[in-house]
């Protein structure tokens, strides 16, 4: 396997990133049935767990913007599977891991 580097975003655009996943990840943990403590009303855990779908579909449409977003400002990552697409939080470079094969 070896490291590509498709390109070099800047620091906006990575706490973006990093923005809407933590946002996604949190609502995530929220939003699991059964979570509330037992002593907490019915209304009540309701409301959190609401609140909490409606955060994850607010994430999940900062992340849609992210990524076409991201394809519009580099254009090199175009057709890229953004499962495949990789962060370096370090030198901000956008990279693939592929193997010999792949190329």
């Amino acid at each position: 396997m070896h490291k590509r580097k498709l390109a070099v975003a800047n620091r906006d655009t990575i706490k973006k990133f990093e923005l809407a996943t933590n946002k996604y990840a949190c609502a995530r943990q929220a939003a699991q049935p059964g979570l509330a403590p037992a002593f907490m009303p019915t209304a009540e855990a309701e409301r959190i767990f609401r609140e909490a779908i409606f955060t994850m579909a607010d994430s999940e449409y900062l992340l849609d913007a992210f990524w076409r977003e991201l394809e519009q400002d580099y254009p090199s990552i175009k057709g890229t599977n953004k499962n495949r697409l990789f962060i370096d939080y370090v030198t901000y470079e956008l990279y693939t891991m592929e193997s010999a094969h792949d190329s």
